[in-house]
């Protein structure tokens, strides 16, 4: 059971790095869902990670950093590095387009927690930011099971 905090400066954050304006308005709409049926979190969005992580810093309660595969000039390993050093408590997923296997072995390569398809994290997508945020098992790290 998630027990709501004091403040916003404690809610749960979730980073999303992305530039999909489209897309960030899907996740904006499951972190509502999850509002309502009583959890409280809060979403930061960018396409830079320094910015993303200062945002989430300043929350003191890092969760998830979700990184959209697609995002131009990505370097997954580079992200992947500067989160682990900068928040190492935080969860990280990413997700990618179905036909890009090499990027999404890629991304699960460099030791995110778990890589999904975009449809797969499009069909789950509160589920799998309630587990990976807002559940007490959030910290241990694991891998997607397969669909």
């Amino acid at each position: 059971m998630f027990l709501p905090f004091g403040s916003v400066q404690n809610m749960p954050t979730i980073g999303f790095l992305t530039s999909d304006l489209m897309f960030h308005s899907r996740v904006s709409q499951s972190i509502s869902d999850l509002r309502e049926a009583g959890a409280e979190a809060t979403l930061v969005v960018n396409r830079n990670i320094e910015t993303l992580i200062q945002k989430i810093a300043e929350s003191t309660d890092g969760r998830l950093v979700i990184i959209d595969l697609a995002l131009r000039e990505l370097d997954v390993q580079g992200v992947v590095n500067v989160i682990r050093e900068k928040l190492p408590s935080v969860s990280i997923i990413a997700y990618g387009p179905h036909v890009a296997g090499a990027l999404l072995q890629s991304a699960a390569d460099a030791g995110i927690d778990a890589v999904y398809t975009r449809g797969q994290f499009d069909h789950r997508m509160t589920e799998i930011i309630q587990e990976y945020s807002l559940n007490d098992a959030s910290t241990d790290r694991c891998n997607p099971p397969e669909t």
